[in-house]
């Protein structure tokens, strides 16, 4: 089993967003904070940087709007929409970890990660299938989604 590479920035963003919040685990909700900081639109601007070539470039960004038509959220609401719910984390948060601080995924972002697995066609797991699992498995709610604006189909 691989990672995608957008997985693996991803999962960056989610450890980076972990320690911001004093977490000492991974949680499901610092991987939706990720994967809502990957389907910006600003966010192809922000890959130029990492000396990728032109079709991991273009796949990482079908992939992108692939997990973005999924959490059906507007392109224009998105920025917007991560800083609530960051701000909504913040409240319970803990003072920020230091980089040498070691951090894992919780149980529930493991679990995630294995069921993203089981249902594997290929040898790769992505950005999308997590978000699924965790959806699925109910790591992720519908009722945390309140937060959110209009979605594409209540528009």
């Amino acid at each position: 089993m691989t990672v995608d590479p957008l997985l693996k920035i991803a999962w960056q963003i989610a450890e980076t967003e972990a320690r911001a919040l004093g977490s000492r685990i991974i949680e499901p909700s610092h991987f939706l904070l990720a994967a809502l900081k990957v389907v910006d639109l600003d966010f192809p601007n922000q890959l130029e940087g990492l000396n990728l070539t032109t079709d991991e470039w273009k796949s990482m960004c079908k992939d992108a709007v692939k997990v973005r038509h999924y959490l059906d959220v507007t392109p224009d609401k998105i920025r917007q929409i991560r800083r609530r719910f960051r701000h909504r984390l913040r409240r319970t948060a803990n003072p920020p970890l230091s980089t040498k601080t070691k951090i894992h995924r919780s149980r529930k972002s493991c679990a995630a990660f294995f069921d993203a697995c089981c249902q594997l066609k290929e040898d790769t797991v992505t950005l999308l299938q997590l978000m699924r699992s965790m959806f699925e498995l109910g790591f992720l709610d519908v009722s945390d989604m309140r937060w959110r604006g209009l979605t594409q189909t209540q528009i």
